[in-house]
């Protein structure tokens, strides 16, 4: 199965990555196993390492559970000022492919001392959650002419919380009821076409908790994927596989069997805005339960 997501504005020997993870505040930098494609950019006054995706793949082991921000821009004339589409596709555990896709215009603060004639896009970025267990993640060039494409790989721990609050959505939207064990937990539901969208003025952090509903004849795991925007800005896509859960059912609807919980966490900075949910593959739904924390 090929996933694709697009957004506007060789065998490689493979190591454990494991120790080579570095401190980036609450994230860390993953390297592939393509140490010899390292290349540093100059964003503003700050170094950042990125990894050259061009012709040959990167390869990653990575240490699941992780959530996984994947940084890519485009290296582009240093004065062009046209939009550029580049992406990559990637594979993890040798199973399904996902295609990602975004276009961009050129950064003017970006700069790489190894290639002082090259501009590069503003970045563009995804984020996948990688379960418990060893994992492999293959990032490939979309083509074999495709330009070079910057990667940069950052992991972040998910990190067990303090109570946060329940965040009503603005507009009708239907109200479902997990129930697991003796508790029921509020979830709205929500499918393509739609958007759940919740007011945010004190919070700092979102957690968008979200389930797939598998319906008769449904395989037990399945792919899906939610875009998260506050107010007109692109926060992420975030793409999750589910399995069925066997300790949680839905109140209002028996036939319908909930996927495990996938969380994706989003910083909002505590501002008066809103936060928007879509689900962006066809005859799926979700369910969505955003907390937010102060």
């Amino acid at each position: 199965m090929i996933l694709k997501y697009c957004s506007k504005k060789s065998s490689s020997l493979i190591l454990i990555l494991l120790p080579l993870l570095f401190s980036d505040g609450w994230t860390k930098t993953v390297s592939p196993a393509q140490k010899d494609k390292k290349e540093i950019l100059i964003i503003g006054e700050k170094r950042r390492t990125y990894y050259q995706l061009h012709r040959d793949e990167l390869v990653y082991e990575i240490q699941g559970p992780q959530r996984l921000r994947i940084i890519a821009r485009r290296a582009v004339p240093r004065r062009d000022n046209k939009l550029h589409p580049f992406g990559y596709s990637m594979i993890l555990d040798e199973e399904d492919e996902l295609t990602v896709k975004h276009e961009q215009k050129r950064s003017k603060g970006v700069t790489s001392p190894q290639h002082p004639g090259h501009g590069y896009t503003h970045s563009g970025k995804y984020y996948l959650n990688i379960p418990s267990g060893l994992h492999t993640l293959v990032i490939r060039p979309l083509t074999k002419r495709s330009s070079p494409v910057l990667i940069r790989l950052l992991t972040e721990r998910f990190e067990k919380k303090v109570e946060g609050r329940l965040l009503i959505p603005d507009d009708e939207t239907t109200l479902k009821h997990l129930q697991v064990e003796e508790k029921k937990y509020r979830y709205y539901q929500l499918i393509p076409g739609n958007k759940i969208a919740v007011s945010i003025e004190e919070a700092k952090e979102i957690v968008v908790l979200s389930r797939l509903a598998f319906e008769d004849g449904m395989p037990s795991e399945e792919n899906y994927r939610l875009r998260i925007r506050k107010d007109e800005k692109l926060l992420g896509t975030y793409f999750f596989t589910s399995e069925k859960s066997d300790v949680s059912t839905i109140v209002e609807d028996k036939d319908i069997v909930p996927g495990k919980r996938r969380t994706a966490e989003v910083e909002v900075n505590g501002t008066a805005s809103t936060l928007t949910v879509e689900l962006l593959d066809k005859g799926k739904r979700v369910y969505i339960r955003c907390v937010g924390y102060e």
